[in-house]
């Protein structure tokens, strides 16, 4: 028997159709002719896409990048540096060939990498950035990132940046946003510092529905081979300072002396989408009522004794990422966090983490691993049916064009995501 159920909701004056399906033979209705998504055992497949879709750039003789627009060529605009790629307009596509730039300009001695992203981002570029440097081992990779906070940008991803090996030393630069092009940042300041002997390249790439994979479509922008399945982003070891240790330690002791379950790593606020969870404190009080520690990195006022909030302000980002990679290898630790920078995090140290979508994402697949369970108001395409948690109306508030999950539900659905762990053990 076919089971088919359709749910509306109304978010400003726009009905969001929800489908609830049972065992439904609607697989060539869902995908479309232009691209084609296969998933299987929570892996991705890279996607295929018809000779419409593709995009095939063209490189004049002396230039190294080639810019389309809605898949047509536009002539490569001159700019005053050679080194340096010029401004986009909105929907174009960029592609750089770093050969052809160091066979343009045989003096280049330096390769700088322009950052104006969130520390998500950041993470899900690791292994792309770790490709670039072993394809350049002989040329010193500078990373400049923002020093402004703003719509595009955290300045601590300097302080990850500065983690990572691949990087001989880490700049700040006085960048700003563009409200009409993300990729048309401005990094004149990058410009102005580098001489011309440093290929200045920023950090961008297309994100959108066609779009499986992060890795994916910043090798397609660099020119660089795609690899053939998504693999999770990179996170380097690094000296853990003592604060880090003991508070490890500490909360290992009372984890063992409470008897609890184990750890719940908590962030369900995001930067980027100014969006801040309100039942923050009744969520922390019913994850801790269930058997767990909870560590949260958002400012919550709770006196709940099985609760540590953390200092932002005290405890750096890295110390952030380096206390819950202890946590996991000393206790069973899961995170429980909106769409912010501690997915790709997870993703990378293997932590089961719920995650809750907040709004409708037509480019999760791009940002997606098999660690994640998501919390989502509608069906995702890209996500195996057994790692998604599909809502009714009655289970979250609207907030404007946001989704205000109720706690008794993401309770729930944590629960939930435990048994179905439970049973991919078997």
């Amino acid at each position: 028997m076919v089971l088919f159920k359709t749910k509306t909701k109304i978010f400003k004056g726009n009905i969001q159709t929800v489908f609830l399906f049972g065992v439904i033979p609607l697989y060539k209705k869902l995908v479309t002719p232009e691209v084609i998504k296969y998933y299987f055992a929570g892996i991705k497949v890279r996607a295929i896409r018809t000779k419409e879709k593709a995009r095939v750039f063209h490189y004049a003789e002396d230039a190294w990048y080639s810019l389309l627009d809605h898949n047509e060529q536009i002539d490569n605009p001159p700019t005053s540096e050679p080194n340096v790629i010029p401004n986009p307009l909105p929907g174009t596509c960029i592609q750089m060939d770093i050969d052809r730039a160091l066979a343009l300009m045989p003096n280049i001695d330096r390769i700088a990498i322009v950052f104006f992203m969130g520390i998500g981002d950041y993470f899900f570029s690791t292994r792309f950035i770790d490709k670039l440097k072993k394809r350049y081992p002989n040329i010193p990779f500078t990373a400049y990132v923002s020093k402004n906070s703003d719509i595009n940008n955290s300045p601590l991803v300097a302080e990850c940046c500065r983690t990572n090996p691949c990087f001989d030393e880490v700049k700040l630069y006085d960048g700003h946003a563009n409200k009409y092009n993300w990729k048309n940042y401005d990094y004149s300041d990058v410009v102005r510092e580098e001489p011309k002997t440093t290929l200045i390249l920023p950090m961008i790439y297309e994100h959108d529905d066609t779009i499986l994979s992060r890795d994916d479509t910043l090798c397609d922008t660099f020119h660089l081979p795609l690899e053939k399945l998504a693999k999770k982003p990179y996170l380097y070891d690094w000296k853990m300072n003592q604060t880090v240790v003991d508070t490890a330690n500490e909360i290992e002791e009372i984890v063992r002396k409470e008897g609890l379950k184990g750890v719940v790593w908590m962030t369900m606020n995001a930067r980027s989408a100014s969006f801040a969870y309100k039942y923050s404190a009744e969520l922390i009080r019913k994850v801790t009522e269930e058997g767990y520690y909870v560590v949260c990195v958002d400012p919550v006022e709770t006196v709940d004794p099985h609760c540590m909030i953390i200092n932002c302000e005290k405890f750096r980002i890295t110390d952030s990422i380096a206390l819950l990679r202890l946590l996991k290898q000393k206790m069973q630790t899961y995170c429980f966090t909106m769409a912010s920078c501690f997915c790709s995090i997870s993703s990378a140290l293997d932590i089961p983490n719920l995650c809750v979508q907040f709004f409708y994402d037509t480019s999760l697949a791009t940002v997606y691993f098999p660690n994640i369970f998501i919390v989502t108001h509608r069906k995702y395409i890209c996500v195996p049916r057994e790692k998604q948690f599909l809502s009714s109306e009655n289970d979250y508030d609207i907030d404007g064009f946001k989704a205000q999950y109720h706690s008794d539900y993401l309770i729930e659905c944590f629960n939930y995501m435990l048994k179905r762990l439970e049973e991919e053990k078997k």
